[in-house]
């Protein structure tokens, strides 16, 4: 007589790729901001067009990375945002690759030489001052 062996199945939880492209481009975004510019004759970093909502291959030559947002360039125009490229497997390439140039990049910097807004409050043990902070220092602050 044979025996079956019955194995229950259980029920995972289906995995969320966005999460991982949004941990890869904070990655990306807290390596600083500024202009990354390629030399196309030595180094190649394609985004094929089954890659990208735009559906043509696309030869990087230039990345630029602007507080919240990554954007791909070709022959020195804008051509399409990190969010845009939908493989994984290239997204971690472009992390890569800005890594290896960080040095092009530049840190958000606070001016705190120039004069700023604040407002009082009153806690339980006396008066607080708080800083109002510029939209640039708040994506200093939230980046790095």
């Amino acid at each position: 007589m044979p025996v079956y062996l019955c194995m229950k199945k259980t029920m995972e939880a289906k995995k969320d790729f966005k999460e991982i492209t949004q941990e890869i481009k904070k990655e990306i975004l807290s390596l600083g901001y500024g202009h990354i510019k390629f030399d196309k004759d030595t180094e190649d970093l394609w985004i094929d067009d089954y890659e990208n909502y735009l559906s043509v291959s696309i030869h990087v030559d230039a990345i630029k990375i602007n507080y919240d947002e990554i954007t791909l360039c070709e022959d020195g125009q804008d051509i399409i945002t990190f969010d845009h490229v939908y493989s994984i497997d290239r997204q971690i390439q472009i992390y890569e690759t800005v890594f290896e140039h960080q040095n092009q990049l530049s840190y958000y910097k606070l001016d705190w030489s120039n004069y700023f807004k604040s407002i009082r409050i009153e806690g339980d043990k006396g008066k607080y001052i708080w800083r109002i902070l510029s939209p640039d220092e708040a994506r200093h602050i939230w980046y790095n």
